[in-house]
């Protein structure tokens, strides 16, 4: 299913085009990108605002059986837009304060005009399987809500210019703006490009994305560019009038026309132009969305599943996972998992996707075992329900019977217990370890005299620091030394390599006499001295 969107136009004599009363929206496709033509079904249709009517109109995709007033109001909806279960519209006109969202099924049953609110008018509406997007032209905004109507983001992405259309796709958010240039940015609101495609022209109302390529209104064409925004091509649709809302979806292009109100057709290719699509003409359309239920949008991975070799008979194969996803918009809600066909042959051991509900990306696992009733070829089919025209999605199942498993005799009984064998002898004692490493360090005061000028005058000052030196031993080492004893430890990269205590000695000389944690190696340590709660540092050197 293709999802649009529909954004209201500003004043129409920037463009230089008649001035009338419609308030044309400009409606952005929001495709899967598929290419080419998808099956369509008997319940797609298209759907336009019907601003003069005070109503969401709807008809086939062939404009035949049009209802103006599918889903009726009391004021003027500007923008459309649908997804797998619900139709979004915009209510009010251009620069109406406090523009609201309506909502209603796809039946046009329960309908709530005031689905979400906004701050400022509204111009239009884009929904993927997560969000509903809207362009709000008076704080040049563009917001963002749930689909339920929760959490709402009145300033999502912020822009320089008026946003008169927006689209999204799975990965971008498109929007069209006054200057004649497409706007695209992440879905979060990051990565604001505001020219990622530049128009030569202004008055670029609208945009929509599908078919692998970025659509646009471009004064009175419809103008292409690829994905990436290269190979622009303004007039790749001459639509005979002015284009104002751009639909893309069951391989073509839709937009509403603001020459006589219609709704307008061309393939994908630009090919087959009908300015007015069967009897949409003068229905006030001021936008334009698709629905049309694309077939094959519950996709299998693998596609068919074959057990390889001959699966003896009674035995169970190992499982064989099967993932499914939603690649297309709006929620997909998944029926029972079932076997058809040898159902007795092959086995669901897990599903995860029975009574789940699968938006655009989401996938699930079901697991599929083969335990062949009888010899040769087995066949059957993995079937997964899906609603809104999306399934049942079928997977075939193959697998091969072999023959029975040979039946093995009865285990013998457990012999008695053998005599105990005689002691063995004692092994020889290990040889004595090396001894431990210590380190002996030794620190000396350093009495340096330092020159400063203070007010004009040089002063000599007297400073004193802790000069110490190390060396490995691996032996006992002893001196004999007085005074009160220091907790010392030696450190490097943050790791104690070896920790014991100082004794000042005779003179002015600090002793210390450290067991090594690990063996010491050549390089700088930091020295810690603790008396009490004062540590001093001082770095040192083993050589």
């Amino acid at each position: 299913m293709l999802l649009t969107a529909c954004a209201q136009a500003p004043t129409l004599g920037a463009f230089k085009r008649p001035r009338r009363l419609l308030l044309a929206a400009v409606v952005i496709a929001a495709a899967f990108a598929l290419a080419g033509a998808a099956p369509q079904h008997a319940d797609a249709y298209v759907y336009w605002g019907n601003f003069s009517g005070h109503a969401v109109g709807r008809a086939n995709l062939d404009g035949s059986a049009a209802n103006g007033s599918f889903v009726p109001g009391t004021t003027p909806a500007v923008a459309v837009a649908v997804d797998g279960t619900h139709i979004y519209w915009a209510n009010g006109g251009v620069n109406t304060v406090g523009t609201q969202i309506g909502r209603a099924n796809l039946d046009g049953s329960d309908p709530q005009p005031a689905f979400i609110r906004t701050d400022n008018a509204v111009d239009a509406v884009a929904v993927d399987g997560r969000h509903v997007y809207w362009a709000d032209s008076g704080a040049l905004e563009i917001g963002r809500a749930n689909l339920d109507g929760t959490d709402v983001v009145q300033r999502l992405v912020h822009t320089v210019d008026t946003p008169h259309g927006v689209a999204v796709d799975g990965s971008h958010l498109y929007r069209a703006t006054l200057n004649g240039a497409v706007g695209r940015a992440s879905l979060d609101g990051s990565d604001v490009d505001p020219a990622f495609i530049q128009l030569p022209d202004g008055g670029n109302l609208g945009v929509g994305v599908g078919g692998g390529h970025v659509y646009f209104t471009n004064d009175t064409s419809i103008g292409r560019a690829n994905l990436d925004g290269s190979g622009v091509d303004p007039g790749f649709i001459d639509t005979g009038g002015f284009p104002r809302a751009i639909a893309v979806g069951g391989g073509h292009v839709y937009w509403s026309s603001d020459l006589n109100g219609a709704v307008g057709r061309a393939n994908l290719d630009g090919s087959d132009v009908r300015p007015v699509l069967g009897a949409l003409t003068g229905k006030g359309a001021s936008g334009v969305a698709v629905d049309d239920l694309a077939s094959g949008a519950l996709t299998a991975s693998p596609a068919a599943v074959g057990f390889p070799g001959a699966q003896p008979l009674g035995l169970l194969s190992a499982p064989t996972q099967v993932t499914v996803t939603n690649g297309r918009y709006g929620a997909i809600g998944l029926g029972h998992a079932t076997v058809v066909g040898d159902a007795d042959d092959f086995l669901i051991s897990s599903d995860r996707c029975s009574g789940m509900t699968l938006w655009l990306g989401d996938s699930c696992t079901i697991g599929v075992r083969f335990g062949a009733s009888a010899g040769g070829a087995r066949v059957a089919t993995l079937s997964v329900a899906g609603n809104a025209g999306a399934g049942p999605l079928t997977v075939p199942l193959s697998g091969t019977g072999g023959g029975a498993v040979p039946v093995e005799g009865p285990t013998g009984g457990v012999g008695p217990a053998g005599a105990a064998g005689p002691a063995g002898a004692a092994g020889p004692a290990g040889a004595v370890g090396p001894a431990g490493t210590v380190a002996l360090v030794t620190c000396r005061a350093v009495t340096r005299t330092v020159t400063k000028k203070v007010h004009g005058k040089r002063r000599r000052t007297k400073t004193t620091a802790q000069s110490c030196s190390a060396r490995a031993e691996h032996g006992p080492v002893t001196f004999t030394a007085a005074g009160r004893p220091v907790r010392a430890s030696l450190t490097r990269d943050g790791a104690v390599w070896a920790s014991g205590t100082a004794m000042r000695a005779s003179g002015r000389r600090t002793v210390l006499l450290l067991t090594g944690r690990r063996a010491l190696t050549r390089g700088s340590y930091v020295l810690r001295l603790t008396v009490g709660r004062r540590t001093t540092r001082s770095a040192v050197t083993v050589k």
